[in-house]
């Protein structure tokens, strides 16, 4: 009798590890189409990464060749425009892309000047206006350059803007604090983001 019971519990045993072996068998083939299904998916998600990728590229692709022409497609007839329909002023001269040297012989180019009686308004473009530091090179790089070199500019005030598609309000807030002109394309025109505030600050042509 004894002898019979340690078989039937032997057999207990081995039936237990059948099962659980068994269990892990079907437990390992899960996880397996769980792994699976996850590099499916990875594949899936690096697929629509990789095309998310192509067309942003081809999206900064556009911006780059559009910027090589902002200047003269948008700034050049959108900034009389501007003074125009802001201040009633009417543009007697603009140029584009002025080069001029200096006394040492560097050359300087600023991207578009347009002059209307006692003002001058200088424009610097950028396909990206998001650094606080460019903003600052114009201002105090640039924009006194111009004043010194250019004699379109001889005892006029002249009034800095800087121009992009688009302008953060970080940026536009900065360049306010500057007195600058912040210009961006609204809709089928260039506009002035901060007229208000500095309208407010009395420094624009009244």
């Amino acid at each position: 009798m004894l002898v019979e019971e340690r078989v039937s519990e032997l057999e207990r045993a081995m039936m237990q590890l059948v099962y659980q072996s068994r269990q892990t068998e079907i437990n390992i083939f899960q996880l397996s189409e769980e792994m699976r299904d996850f590099k499916d998916e990875m594949k899936v998600f690096k697929d629509e990464m990789r095309d998310f990728k192509d067309e942003m590229n081809r999206k900064w692709g556009d911006l780059v060749r559009k910027m090589g022409t902002f200047v003269e497609d948008i700034v050049l007839p959108g900034l009389p425009l501007l003074l125009k329909r802001s201040f009633d002023l009417d543009v007697d001269d603009m140029s584009i892309r002025r080069k001029i040297k200096d006394a040492y012989k560097n050359v300087w180019e600023f991207d578009a000047i347009a002059t209307s009686g006692d003002y001058a308004f200088l424009v610097d473009v950028k396909g990206n206006y998001g650094r606080r530091k460019d903003l600052e090179y114009f201002k105090d790089v640039l924009l006194p350059k111009a004043c010194e070199l250019l004699p379109e500019l001889k005892d006029k005030k002249t009034i800095g803007c800087i121009a992009s598609f688009n302008l953060d309000q970080s940026i536009v807030n900065v360049a306010t604090e500057h007195n600058l002109f912040a210009l961006a394309m609204g809709g089928d025109y260039l506009v002035l983001l901060n007229e208000k505030e500095l309208k407010e600050k009395d420094i624009l042509p009244s």
